[in-house]
């Protein structure tokens, strides 16, 4: 239909490109950003956070302060003083709230 009207009207087409994307797929809870608690399975303390940026860059932001053993952060700090072990982002962060970009609570 379209490339008919292209030659009823003699066009030229130079680049013609169709990206049809069929993304049903949720987005990644991660990939946003808002309010996320950390914990250990080991011992009942939690921290709670905020972030503007998606949760994924700030566990990684955690994740090298307690590689690097650099205290920036009472969770890390409290990992690090009490031997605990670093997991994986699904067991030790929770979201407690979603928040648009850039916008804080």
């Amino acid at each position: 239909m379209i490339l008919n009207n292209v030659r009823k009207h003699n066009c030229f087409i130079i680049q013609c490109s169709y990206i049809i994307s069929q993304n049903t797929q949720k987005p990644d809870k991660y990939d946003q950003n808002g309010i996320y608690q950390l914990k250990r399975p080991t011992c009942h303390k939690k921290y709670i956070g905020q972030t503007g940026r998606p949760f994924r860059v700030r566990f990684r932001e955690h994740y090298t302060d307690y590689k690097y053993a650099c205290n920036r952060s009472k969770f890390t700090q409290h990992v690090i003083d009490e031997g605990h072990a670093f997991g994986p982002v699904n067991d030790i962060m929770d979201i407690i709230h979603f928040a648009k970009r850039r916008k804080m609570l």
